[in-house]
C-alpha cells in the first residue's frame, strides 16, 4: 500500500464530528481545535447541518442553542430522528430551563455545556460522546441477542461445534419482563408511576441504599427518581447505579425550579427523560414505554456477562427468561 493510500485510509477512519453555530468565528475556532484528530464539518445553520448529515455519517454533533430559524434543540431533535446513533451535545450561553427540558425529552442531549465553555471541557464532552458511541460501532439490540450469547451457547459434538439457535423475544415482550424502581419520598410520584405501568413489577424505595439493593437483586432496567431527595445523593446514585447496570435508563421527575440540577444530571447522570411534577399519568406512561424499550434494546450487554448456572441472582433468572428458557 502506498504512503498516500495509507494516509487516505487513516483520514477516512477518523471520528466524524460536526459543529453548528451561527457565529463564523466560533466555527473556525472549533475547526482549529479538532481538525488534527477528527474529521470536522461546520454548519452555520440548522438547515446546513441537516444537509451535511445527509452526506456524512456523523459520530458526534455539537450545536449552539440560540440561532436564527432553528434553535439548537430543534436541530438536534431533527438529527435524532434522522440519525439516532449520532451523539448530541448542546452548547448555550444561559440556563434556559425550557431548553433543558426539551433537550432531555425531545433531543436526548448527551451533554449540556454552558458558555463560556473551556476548550478542555468541549474536548472532554466530544471524547465522552465518542466513547458512548463506541467508536461508531452500533449498540447491540435485543433482536440480535443470539449473537450476543453465541460464545457461551455452543454445543460440542465430537470434533464439530454448533451454535444453538436460541429463541429471541420481541422487544415489546422483553419490556414486560424489565422491572422499574422508584426512588422518592413522594408518595404521589410512586402512585403516578404505578398507574402508568403496563404490568411491570414496581419497586418502591426511599433511600439510595434501598434502591441500590433492589437494583442488585432484581432485573431493574428503569429508575424513576426526583430531586426532592438530596442533590448530592442523587448525583452519587446515578454513578452507583451505572456500576451495577451500565444500561440503566433514568427518568427524572422535578418541578420547574431545578434548572441547574437538571443540567448537572444531564451531564453526569445521563437522564433519559424528564417528567414535570405534579405527574401527568398519560405523559408518564409514554416515557416509561420509551424507557423500557430503550433498555430492552441495549440491556443485552449486561445479560451477556452473567453466567446463569453460577449466579442465582434475579438478573440470572431474567437472562433465562430473556432467552426463552
Amino acid at each position: 500500500m502506498s504512503a498516500v493510500a495509507a494516509q487516505s485510509m487513516e483520514v477516512e477512519q477518523r471520528p466524524v464530528i460536526m459543529f453548528i453555530d451561527d457565529e463564523e468565528r466560533v466555527l473556525k475556532s472549533m475547526r482549529a481545535m479538532f481538525r488534527k484528530d477528527y474529521e470536522v464539518h461546520l454548519a452555520n445553520s440548522g438547515a446546513e447541518a441537516l444537509s451535511l448529515l445527509e452526506q456524512h455519517d456523523i459520530d458526534v454533533v455539537v450545536s449552539d442553542q440560540r440561532m436564527p430559524e432553528m434553535t439548537g434543540v430543534e436541530v438536534l431533535t431533527e438529527i435524532k430522528q434522522r440519525s439516532p446513533r449520532t451523539i448530541r451535545i448542546l452548547l448555550t450561553g444561559y440556563a434556559d430551563l425550557e431548553a433543558v427540558e426539551a433537550s432531555i425529552n425531545d433531543a436526548e442531549v448527551f451533554k449540556y455545556l454552558m458558555k463560556p465553555c473551556p476548550a478542555d471541557e468541549v474536548r472532554g464532552a466530544v471524547k465522552a460522546g465518542l466513547d458512548m458511541r463506541g467508536g461508531g460501532e452500533p449498540i447491540a439490540a435485543a433482536v440480535t441477542v443470539t449473537e450476543a450469547f453465541a460464545e457461551e451457547d455452543v454445543e460440542t459434538t465430537g470434533e464439530t461445534e454448533a451454535v444453538v439457535d436460541l429463541p429471541v423475544r420481541p422487544v415489546e415482550e422483553i419490556a414486560y419482563g424489565v422491572q422499574i424502581c422508584v426512588l422518592s419520598a413522594d408518595s404521589a410520584l410512586y402512585d403516578g408511576v404505578a398507574k402508568a405501568c403496563t404490568g411491570q413489577k414496581l419497586h418502591r424505595t426511599s433511600t439510595q441504599d434501598e434502591a441500590l439493593q433492589v437494583i442488585a437483586d432484581n432485573p431493574v432496567g428503569v429508575l424513576v427518581t426526583d430531586i426532592g431527595v438530596d442533590e448530592r445523593e442523587i448525583s452519587e446514585l446515578t454513578r452507583s447505579v451505572r456500576r451495577i447496570v451500565p444500561e440503566m435508563v433514568v427518568i427524572l421527575a422535578s418541578d420547574r425550579s431545578d434548572a441547574n440540577v437538571l443540567i448537572q444530571l444531564i451531564n453526569s447522570g445521563q437522564v433519559f427523560r424528564f417528567l414535570l411534577k405534579p405527574l401527568q399519568v398519560g405523559q408518564c406512561k409514554i416515557w416509561l414505554t420509551s424507557a423500557l424499550k430503550r433498555f430492552a434494546e441495549t440491556g443485552a450487554d449486561s445479560l451477556a456477562d452473567i453466567q446463569v448456572e453460577q449466579e442465582p441472582s434475579a438478573w440470572a433468572r431474567f437472562k433465562k427468561w430473556f432467552l426463552g428458557d
